[in-house]
Order: C-alpha cells, then structure tokens, then sequence
C-alpha cells in the first residue's frame, strides 16, 4: 500500500492496514465484473477519478492474468453534464492505449463480456 496517502480515509480497514508496518502491503480491488448467472468473474477494473493522470494497475493485471480474465484502467470524469471515460486495457495488453469513451461507449465493451461468456447447464 502507498505510504503517501492522497485522499482521506478509505474505511476502518484501510486506515488500519494503512498504519501497518511496510512489510503489509495490498490494493483494494474496485470493480469485478461478472456473470449474474453462475457469478463467474469476466472483467476487473481499476477506476479513479480522471484529473489527467496516469494510472497503473500492476498487481491487478497479475490477478487477471492468473484468473484469464481482462483487466482495465477506467477513470472518469464529468464534461457538461456528461460522464466521460479514459480507458486502457492492461491485460491482456492491447497495444491501442488510453481511448476516449463516452459512457454508451464504456457500457458496450463491458457489455461484450457477458455476450461472449458462454452460459453452460451448470450454471
């Protein structure tokens, strides 16, 4: 866990993780994606309010690697009333960079997930 904090508290645990010792060291996972049917993970997501920064998500990608699951950097704003998003997909790596999506847009690559995940008799 970062030892610089730049917003306020993040909850009880956080504040008491975040006292800890350096030797604990972890990241709050913001979003999970998933399939309503059989609650398969599709998707994670790391998100923050869009100030023009760049963000990585390196322990994420790790967990979307080991679970073969795609992991995005989604952070947001507000233009005019309208939420925007800057996304990049981190796993698996896309090569295309940050993309400037509206929110139908946003909405549609997360959609493809749960059309493209295959709802089995198990579920």
């Amino acid at each position: 866990m970062s030892r610089q904090r730049r917003h306020g508290s993040n909850g009880d645990y956080s504040d008491w993780h975040y006292a800890q010792h350096d030797d604990l060291t972890a990241i709050d996972i913001d979003w999970v994606e998933y399939c309503r049917y059989c609650r398969r993970p599709l998707a994670l997501v790391e998100t923050a309010h869009d100030v023009g920064q760049d963000k990585s998500a390196d322990v994420l990608r790790r967990i979307g690697e080991m679970a073969s699951i795609p992991v995005w950097i989604a952070l947001s704003r507000d233009v005019n009333g309208s939420q925007r998003f800057r996304v990049r997909r981190v796993f698996p790596e896309s090569g295309a960079g940050w993309r400037d999506l509206s929110s139908v847009e946003w909405y549609q690559v997360l959609a493809q997930y749960r059309t493209c995940h295959p709802i089995s008799d198990e579920s």
